[in-house]
């Protein structure tokens, strides 16, 4: 396992409250043209509610595609995390600002796009940032590889200030040594009002991990469900917790959970 030592810098690991100031002195440039602010709240339901859920939230909200018509889409999340599990080690410490990066892929019917997203997602107390740009599958490796690839970035993002964003990423990469931890694989059905992106609605299946090295995938159960809304909660999410008997969760993470999966399956070591 590597120390805090050998792994370079002083400035690189910091933990407890002077990690959390050297995250908290980022938020501005973090929140500088963020993708999503938004807090967040899961519940998860019995797998025979999944019915009941949709035609409930139909009647409230429009279903939102992704791409194309089909309702429900692929989604393939690749965590990054230290050899010795520093983001996961914040996430059970219950650090109340923490931040990880994530490479997502979309598709459709277990098919997915080589276009990706690398996202930095920051959990400041109850809101979570989230800062992305595209690239290509082909990319990754080499991005991994710590070769400069922001000629590709740029051609593929028509967002302001995606170099900044690019940096941020690639230094936390690269200073942090983080590679792929665990990958989650399930299907979404989001539900969305047109012309808005401060209320969300999501409804995720079929949940699945595995760890990296390996190609067997193990389940998580249950059916995911959860709102993302801008400052305050809509109205009918009160009827609908009565309708469904939703409770909510105050710490699921499916990162997390399927770390936690992967230690008991003694697929990884346990390094707390």
């Amino acid at each position: 396992m590597r120390t805090e030592e050998s792994s370079g810098s002083p400035q690189i690991w910091v933990h407890g409250t002077r990690r959390q100031i050297r995250i908290i002195e980022q938020l501005p440039e973090i929140r500088k043209n963020t993708t999503s602010e938004r807090i967040e709240r899961k519940y998860v339901l019995p797998d025979f509610l999944l019915d009941d859920a949709i035609t409930e939230l139909k009647r409230i909200i429009p279903v939102h595609r992704y791409n194309g018509s089909a309702d429900w889409s692929s989604i393939r999340t690749t965590y990054l995390d230290t050899d010795n599990l520093q983001c996961y080690q914040e996430y059970c410490q219950k650090l109340p600002v923490r931040k990880k990066i994530r490479i997502r892929q979309y598709g459709c019917k277990g098919r997915f796009d080589n276009m990706c997203w690398v996202e930095i997602k920051v959990k400041h107390h109850r809101r979570s940032l989230k800062r992305r740009f595209r690239c290509l599958k082909s990319d990754l490796t080499m991005l991994m590889q710590n070769k400069n690839i922001i000629k590709q970035i740029t051609r593929h993002n028509n967002v302001n200030n995606v170099e900044h964003i690019y940096d941020m990423i690639h230094t936390m990469i690269h200073e942090h040594r983080l590679s792929p931890a665990v990958q989650v694989q399930y299907e979404r059905l989001a539900f969305q009002p047109n012309g808005r992106n401060d209320l969300r609605v999501t409804l995720d299946r079929d949940v699945r991990f595995r760890c990296p090295q390996r190609i067997h995938q193990a389940p998580l159960e249950g059916i995911v469900l959860e709102i993302k809304y801008n400052d305050q909660m809509p109205e009918w999410m009160s009827g609908l917790r009565e309708i469904l008997g939703l409770r909510r969760i105050k710490r699921f993470s499916k990162f997390a959970r399927s770390i936690r999966s992967l230690i008991e399956l003694r697929e990884i070591k346990e390094l707390i």
